[in-house]
């Protein structure tokens, strides 16, 4: 039956519309705004957010399931962009054009299915051209969808939750789609309220897990708390962040929240930091409440304002113990002479290791007796013999329902895979960019940013450092050690690591050997 009263009548000048589709810089960015629109009007519920890439139909799906839903009258309300319901403090949202203008720079087609908290109605709303249509248009008098054409996750719904469909496809073919690089994003935009399990985000069926910040047992976290004029303010806290994660590297200084939602990262408020290498271990998550984000949520329109002076004026005070004890210990123990050549040589070393990525380097390995197999030399190893075929053991009790798995091989492409991780890190070489820094003394090593320069820092307090010297065999399983962790967004075995690490540490040891003998 069709609802009484409502014509499905797009408002906007459509040239207007089309300019808002091209404000995202990213296909995460322009995703993000879709989930942002189920989690404001969640009213409390838990939320399920299904993300989920279908390459070979050229679509996306982003559907929500718990939360207020949307009815025929909430689905104009959808249409007129601009305008709409008054966003309140708790959303996130306040432009009413985010999710729309989403649809439009992800694909051209958009088909929308929708049932709202309290009903078992679901309304149903498609447009061929959204990305493209340069007039509005009338989608005619709504009518619920009959039951038969339920999409299949819309079946059986609960009359008390809400869900939202949307289908995007004819996806704009030059957008970079990488759902690795997706996941990391919305780890860290909704860390929050995936921590307190207030929103549940799955991509392509996985779970998208909390980015996970390490800190550093060896300082102290600060609380922040900051009340402000016109029922602002802000809390939260910060810390020291263990510097050796470079699969999901996290930038340093504050991570300013809105309503759960990251905003700002990287926010100093105005301090100095730029050079201060031990400045890129602090971290902290800061809270803004009365704050307003900007349509993109990338920052607030507060800044500049009085009241924002006085937020910077009363977080960087709170913080400046911890900042003069991170430039501290960034003075503390710099590396000598003898030890940054160390690290040259290694540094050296390593780059002729991992110049072969096909074959081990020969250096090292003695002729054998009778002219046979190489015995291992100094560095070297024994070429492997090949064994005489034998006959399958038979097992009198009879088959064995657990073989024994053979051990995992050394990774064929390991070499290949540092080889492209460093020159991503140095922008074209394969020279590890080695550096010996102190600081406490929880860390082997890490890797750090300063300026474009990324550095492999290896820690001179780390125990081991200090009992062994710092021996250049420490040097080189220790870059070994960091190196050879799986590649972003690839899965690897604890077998497959240990395999690649002795792999690289032999190839290391064959060319030091030469070096030696030379």
């Amino acid at each position: 039956m069709a609802k009484a009263g409502i014509v499905w009548q797009e408002t906007i000048s459509r040239g207007a519309a089309i300019a808002l589709m091209h404000i995202f810089t990213s296909v995460a960015e322009a995703l993000r705004e879709l989930v942002d629109n189920a989690i404001d009007y969640r009213w409390g519920q838990a939320l399920v957010i299904e993300v989920t890439e279908d390459k070979r139909r050229h679509m996306v799906v982003v559907e929500s399931h718990g939360g207020r839903g949307m009815d025929a009258e909430g689905i104009q309300v959808w249409l007129n962009w601009g305008e709409g319901e008054v966003h309140d403090s708790s959303h996130i949202g306040r432009w009413h054009q985010g999710g729309k203008a989403a649809c439009g720079f992800l694909g051209r087609h958009v088909r929308l299915w929708a049932k709202r908290k309290g009903s078992d109605d679901v309304w149903f709303l498609q447009d061929e051209d959204w990305g493209t249509r340069r007039d509005p248009k009338n989608f005619g008098v709504p009518q619920p969808l009959p039951k038969d054409q339920y999409p299949p996750t819309m079946r059986e719904l609960p009359t008390d939750q809400g869900h939202v469909r949307i289908e995007v496809t004819k996806l704009v073919k030059e957008k970079r789609w990488n759902l690795e690089i997706l996941r990391r994003d919305l780890s860290s935009t909704y860390r929050c309220l995936l921590q307190d399990g207030d929103v549940q985000i799955r991509i392509n069926g996985q779970d998208v897990s909390p980015l996970d910040i390490p800190l550093s047992t060896a300082t102290e976290r600060v609380r922040i708390e900051v009340k402000l004029p016109g029922a602002r303010s802000a809390s939260g806290w910060a810390g020291r962040m263990k510097r050796d994660v470079f699969t999901a590297p996290v930038k340093a200084g504050l991570r300013l929240v809105h309503n759960g939602r990251l905003i700002k990262q990287n926010e100093w408020f105005e301090y100095n930091y730029e050079g201060k290498g031990a400045l890129n271990s602090l971290i902290g998550e800061l809270h803004m409440r009365g704050f307003t984000p900007v349509p993109n949520k990338t920052d607030f329109v507060d800044r500049g304002d009085k009241v924002w002076e006085e937020l910077t004026e009363s977080v960087l005070t709170q913080i400046a113990p911890l900042i003069s004890e991170l430039r501290r210990s960034g003075e503390v123990a710099g590396a000598t002479k003898e030890e940054k050549e160390r690290a040259r040589e290694v540094a050296d070393e390593l780059e002729k290791a991992f110049a072969f990525p096909d074959e081990v380097p020969e250096a090292g390995i003695s002729a054998g007796k009778n002219g046979g197999t190489a015995e291992p030399g100094p560095g070297g190893r024994k070429r492997p013999e090949p064994r005489p075929e034998r006959a399958p053991i038979q097992n009198p009790r009879g088959p064995n329902r657990n073989p024994r798995q053979p051990r995992t091989s050394p990774p064929q492409d390991a070499v290949g895979s540092i080889a492209r991780l460093l020159e991503k890190v140095t922008g074209g070489n394969r020279r590890p960019p080695l550096r010996i820094r102190s600081w406490d003394s929880a860390e082997r090593s890490a890797w750090t940013t300063e300026g474009a320069q990324r550095w492999l820092d290896i820690n001179k307090s780390y125990h081991l450092y200090t009992s062994l010297g710092g021996a250049k065999p420490y040097l080189a399983e220790t870059a070994i050690l960091e190196l050879c962790k799986s590649p972003e967004g690839e899965a690897m075995s604890a077998a497959q690591y240990i395999d690649g690490v002795n792999l690289m540490l032999l190839r290391w040891a064959q060319v030091a050997g030469q070096a030696d003998k030379n």
